[in-house]
């Protein structure tokens, strides 16, 4: 009986209503595990897994028969329940191994129907995964002089959504002890570095993206600068002399 007024309603027929029948929709509520986001801008970040559940009631006291539910990238669900595949059971799982589908913008339409027929309208919830950091290197020029010069960083971003928030510099002169320097500016695909005096300056970069996922790095030597005030160290300019004869 129940799979027979199922198919009808999907065949378009109407099904009486009986005196004291069940003529409420469930209600079906998304789970998802960590409950809020700890990114920026609602955005769930490493190191993951995010997961989706449902958990299904029937307002009429009847049965929850099945509940339905789907990802893509389309704000509304353009059909209705019985258009959307059936949810077997057990979370749906973005834990970072296949990239088509956990990062990004994710879209879960979902639903329900109960032992009398009756389909809930289809939710359409916004899930926003981003579990990957990007990836930066600094790539500093050999030599430079004692003023103000540019070090390219290269950077990987594997959520073009949520792109670059910010890349930090970290130096270290001479062989010393590694520091971050908080006076140079990323700007777009570069690092503005003033250096303190001549000397061997050693680079690394660490980048953090827009949904809030920090690049994790080991102290480590990605290119080095020598720098210098002028040839041989000299820093006093050339003098030179107007000789006349008489």
């Amino acid at each position: 009986v129940i799979f027979a007024v199922v198919a009808l309603l999907i065949l378009g027929f109407s099904v009486p209503v009986l005196a004291g029948a069940d003529t409420l929709a469930p209600s079906t509520t998304m789970i998802v595990n960590p409950a809020s986001p700890l990114g920026f801008n609602g955005w769930y970040i490493a190191p993951g897994p995010v997961t989706v559940d449902f958990s299904a009631t029937d307002n009429g006291g009847g049965t929850v028969v099945e509940t339905h539910a789907v990802i893509d990238q389309t704000p509304i669900w353009g059909g209705d329940c019985a258009g959307i595949d059936f949810f077997p059971g057990g979370a749906i799982v973005f834990n970072g191994v296949d990239d088509t589908t956990d990062n990004g913008q994710n879209y879960v339409h979902y639903c329900s129907f109960d032992d009398s027929g009756n389909f809930e309208t289809v939710h359409n919830d916004l899930v926003k995964v981003d579990l990957y950091a990007p990836v930066t290197h600094a790539n500093a020029p050999a030599t430079a002089n004692n003023a103000l010069f540019q070090i390219p960083v290269s950077v990987t971003e594997t959520n073009p959504e949520t792109g670059i928030d910010n890349v930090n510099l970290f130096v270290r002169k001479d062989g010393g002890v590694w520091s971050q320097d908080v006076t140079a500016a990323f700007v777009t695909d570069h690092i503005d570095f003033t250096p303190t005096g001549d000397g061997t300056y050693d680079f690394y970069t660490i980048g953090m993206d827009g949904a809030g996922n920090p690049e994790v790095k080991a102290e480590t030597v990605e290119s080095t600068t020598v720098v210098s005030t002028a040839p041989g160290g000299d820093v006093n300019p050339p003098t030179t002399t107007l000789v006349m004869d008489a």
